[in-house]
C-alpha cells in the first residue's frame, strides 16, 4: 500500500512540474506570429484590365487586419429585457378619406356638359352611359362614382334616371332623346 502512495505522489509532482513549466513558457510569448518584412524592391507591381497598377504582396499588417463588426440594427425587433406585460402596442392611425375628385373621364367636365344616353341593367350590376362634350365619347358610371368636376357622387341608377349627390346638392339626369 506504501509504494501505491509513493507511485502516485511522483506521478503527481510530475504533472504539476509539467503543468507549470508549459504555463511559464506560454505566459511570455502569447500566440505565435510570423514576423517578417517585405523589401520594397523584391515586391513587383501588376497592372490589371483596368489599367491600375497593385503590389503583388501586402504588408501582413494590412492582410490580417480585422473586418469591421457589423452594427446592430434595433428597428422591428422586440427587446429582450423589456417585460412583456408591459409592452403598449402603439394606435394605429387610420389614413383620412381623400377629399379631392379623382381624375376620371367624368370628373374633367361640368356636370352640366354631360348627358345621359343610357341605362344598363344586369343583375344588382346597374351602369350609367354619359356623353361628353369631346366629340360624343361614350363613358359609363356606376353606383360610388364621381361625376363633374364638382365631385358628385353617383348615388342610385334606376329606370330613366341618375341620382347625383354632393353635400345637400341633388342632380337629376334623366336619358335624353
Amino acid at each position: 500500500m506504501d509504494s501505491y502512495r509513493k507511485v502516485f505522489n511522483i506521478l503527481a509532482i510530475v504533472f504539476l512540474l509539467f503543468f507549470w513549466g508549459s504555463m511559464l513558457a506560454s505566459a511570455g510569448e502569447g500566440p505565435v506570429v510570423l514576423r517578417f518584412k517585405i523589401n520594397p524592391e523584391d515586391n513587383p507591381t501588376l497592372t490589371d484590365d483596368m489599367g491600375i497598377e497593385k503590389k503583388l504582396w501586402t504588408s501582413l499588417k494590412a492582410a490580417t487586419k480585422a473586418p469591421m463588426p457589423p452594427i446592430y440594427d434595433p428597428t422591428g425587433k422586440i427587446d429582450p429585457f423589456a417585460n412583456p406585460f408591459l409592452i403598449v402596442k402603439e394606435d394605429r392611425v387610420e389614413d383620412p378619406e381623400p377629399t379631392d375628385v379623382p381624375d376620371t373621364m367624368l370628373t374633367r367636365w361640368d356636370h352640366s356638359q354631360l348627358k345621359l344616353t343610357g341605362i344598363i341593367i344586369n343583375g344588382t350590376f346597374r351602369f350609367a352611359a354619359f356623353i361628353t362634350p369631346e366629340g360624343g365619347r361614350c363613358y359609363k358610371g356606376m353606383i360610388g362614382d364621381h361625376i363633374g368636376s364638382q365631385g358628385h357622387v353617383i348615388m342610385s341608377i334606376n329606370n330613366g334616371e341618375v341620382v347625383a349627390i354632393m353635400d345637400e346638392n341633388v342632380i337629376t339626369y334623366e336619358i335624353s332623346s
